[in-house]
């Protein structure tokens, strides 16, 4: 079914308004023609820049066929010895490849944990700050349709972190690992492995399991009921992991199990993002070498879910890290991050076909 505009039918394909096609036969020439404009799979394509301010270590999650920013930081200025946290929120939209400016988030925030619930984004944790960054027990939720924050029960006390793993699984917001503050000019950082529950329907919290060794500035998806932690890092930017942790949300005794196959690049500061059973992780951060100048990974690697196994993809046509991935469409999309380690905001946005 679809919408009709000055004689034009128009069909709703990821939100998008798309003029309906009639099945009229085409010359094989022109088939060959339109077959052949097909993105390729597993390709890179540049989109319009981040407008405002480049940004790394924000919040990035899609409802609908835009895909929000919350957050994070920009660039360093040295002279100040500060990296401050911004309240700024901004929309792309993935028709129009444009950026617009929403309300900002009712405190400034870096490294919040964002989801996409039922057409509304929620916020459950971030970290705040200028010189030391700490964990305000924060929880909004933002509606689109009215342009607001509004305020939801904060975080258990004990329990508020920034930079965690996050997944959505029916109304529920599920928040693994995380930081409880930082100093980020020098590096401090106390990871922790609480994994916590936000029912976005009665507004209650809920203890899960705790991971089975803490993480931060790991990726999180929920694939057919699982809720996957991948990679991360502990206690320090050097110190990465590449391990697989699911827990299975449907089972009466919920236990985290260590899948088999580990990641190939161990990373933290990764981009993840699930499509189908299968998540692409994207990028991240290490220790500076000489393979790895800026201490920024340009890796994707994929796991699959039902074979327990990684593929290693093609590069990122932009190295990055700190920011985070969202889908629409079937597409990944990965605005803003930094091009090296610690800080290097920047307004790169880029679209992966899987």
């Amino acid at each position: 079914m679809g919408l009709k505009h000055r004689g034009v039918v128009y069909a709703m394909q990821s939100a998008c308004l798309l003029p309906l096609v009639l099945a009229v036969p085409l010359p094989s020439t022109q088939i060959q023609r339109a077959q052949s404009s097909h993105t390729p799979h597993n390709s890179w394509k540049a989109l319009s820049p981040i407008t405002v301010e480049p940004r790394q270590e924000h919040g990035v999650a899609a409802v609908g066929e835009d895909v929000y920013i919350l957050g994070g930081i920009t660039t360093y200025n040295p002279a100040a010895a500060a990296l401050p946290s911004l309240p700024i929120a901004q929309a792309y939209s993935t028709c129009r490849d444009e950026w617009r400016r929403i309300a900002d988030i009712p405190i400034p925030i870096n490294h919040g944990n964002v989801a996409s619930v039922n057409g509304k984004l929620y916020l459950v944790g971030a970290l705040t700050g200028n010189t030391t960054w700490t964990n305000p027990p924060i929880n909004y939720v933002y509606a689109p349709e009215t342009d607001a924050w509004t305020a939801l029960p904060a975080m258990p006390a004990g329990t508020a972190r920034g930079a965690s793993a996050v997944g959505r699984w029916r109304d529920t917001v599920l928040v693994a690992g995380g930081l409880t503050g930082q100093i980020p000019t020098v590096g401090s950082q106390p990871t922790v492995g609480f994994v916590s529950a936000f029912n976005t329907t009665s507004g209650a919290w809920a203890a899960l399991p705790d991971l089975p060794e803490p993480r931060d500035h790991a990726g999180g998806a929920v694939v057919d009921d699982v809720f996957y932690v991948v990679g991360g890092r502990l206690n320090s930017t050097t110190e990465v992991r590449g391990t697989v942790f699911a827990l299975d949300l449907l089972a009466a005794e919920k236990t985290w199990v260590s899948r088999e196959a580990r990641m190939p690049t161990p990373r933290g500061g990764l981009s993840a993002a699930a499509v189908g059973s299968r998540i692409y992780t994207f990028g991240g951060e290490g220790v500076i070498s000489a393979e790895l100048p800026e201490g920024v990974y340009d890796n994707v690697e994929v796991y699959d879910t039902r074979k327990d196994a990684w593929e290693v993809l093609p590069p990122m046509a932009h190295a990055r890290h700190g920011t985070g991935a969202a889908v629409v469409g079937g597409k990944i999309y990965i605005p803003g991050g930094a091009n090296h380690t610690i800080v290097g905001a920047v307004v790169t946005n880029d679209v992966f076909y899987p």
